[in-house]
């Protein structure tokens, strides 16, 4: 499985070298990460007591209703992508193509969500709504890693096409 590279998967995807069994496999991966990591994030939550602040609330709904329509935005283009490539096999490589982007979207966001809280630790004493209201700036993450998600999905899908049109020309040259 290729985990960072989305060259080598493309090309590997071009090529049709991969069994149905390895490519069920980059769909369980995004399943079971999904299933581990959702919950962590809870854990650096900041506790508000009995409810959370209404413009941490505000920004949290602004960001979830952004991410959904990045998310669908993303998807739609995505899609488009392989309907003008040769309009076959669009959820399997999708599917395939997001892992490599997932683990690089995770490790950024991992590291970002504790620069953040690092930063509005030190920040504490001199800055107090930085503190108080660190969940405004990791919400933030959620609509900006989104657009970067699809658009690394979608840039995956080019380059797969152009691939998978180069094999086409060599194989009509050969005829």
């Amino acid at each position: 499985m290729f985990f960072l590279s989305s060259k080598e998967l493309e090309y590997v995807l071009a090529e049709k070298k991969l069994d149905s069994w390895e490519k069920v496999k980059y769909l369980i991966l995004p399943i079971v990460l999904g299933a581990l990591f959702s919950k962590p994030f809870f854990l650096i939550q900041p506790h508000y007591g009995m409810r959370m602040p209404y413009i941490d609330m505000l920004v949290f709904v602004i960001c979830g209703i952004l991410s959904a329509f990045l998310t669908y935005s993303g998807i739609k283009k995505c899609f488009y992508t392989n309907k003008i490539t040769d309009d076959k096999a669009f959820f399997e490589r999708f599917a395939i193509l997001s892992v490599p982007p997932l683990f690089k979207i995770v490790a950024i966001s991992i590291v970002l969500s504790l620069g953040i809280l690092v930063a509005a630790s030190k920040l504490r004493e001199e800055i107090p709504f930085l503190f108080k209201h660190v969940s405004i700036f990791i919400s933030l993450l959620g609509p900006i890693t989104t657009y970067i998600f699809y658009i690394l999905i979608d840039n995956s899908l080019f380059r797969l096409r152009e691939l998978i049109k180069d094999k086409e020309t060599v194989i009509n040259k050969t005829i």
